[in-house]
Parts: C-alpha cells; structure tokens; sequence
C-alpha cells in the first residue's frame, strides 16, 4: 500500500458531466433523464474506473460508437470516490494554507 500523489483537483476538474435522457434501458424505474460521465472521458483520465466490457482496444467502443463485438462500456462510479475524498483533502489543505 502506497499513498496516491496525484492532484486529485485537476482530475476532478477535468471530468465532463454531462447530461442524457436514456430511452431504451431504464434502470432506475421510470426515470428517464441523467446526469453522469461517459465512460470513454473518464477512461481517458483514470481507466481503472471503467468497465470496457473487453472493448478497450476497439476503435469504435473508444469513439462511444455501436460495436456488436463488445457491450457499451461502464463507469464504475464507486472506482472514483478515493479520488473525490483525495481532491476534498487537496482543496481543504489549500483554504487552510
């Protein structure tokens, strides 16, 4: 176990959330609007975070296009709070400095 020394800040700053209406699979009964990521930004930025569902080296899962090779990729959201609490530490270390 080693401490992660990256800037967390500019991690978070850098993500896109983004906002979509998801017409087809609702997974959370009957609401239909989101806000999230996308999985291929974040994938960019921490990898780790995302479930490529094998499709990491598909051209078109990178572009977020249709693959009927591989399923359409996850962002596994609980893979990012370590770095939310890291860039909450970073941005309370600097108010206090």
């Amino acid at each position: 176990v080693r401490k992660w020394k990256a800037d967390a800040l500019a991690l978070v700053r850098a993500l896109k959330v983004v906002e979509y209406d998801q017409d087809q699979e609702r997974p959370i009964g009957n609401i239909r609007h989101y806000m999230g990521l996308t999985a291929q930004d974040v994938y960019k930025l921490v990898p780790w975070a995302v479930n490529t569902q094998g499709g990491s080296k598909c051209a078109a899962c990178r572009n977020a296009r249709k693959c009927s090779n591989h399923r359409a990729w996850h962002v596994r959201y609980e893979f990012l709070v370590p770095v939310l609490v890291l860039a909450m530490q970073q941005a309370f270390a600097q108010t206090e400095a």
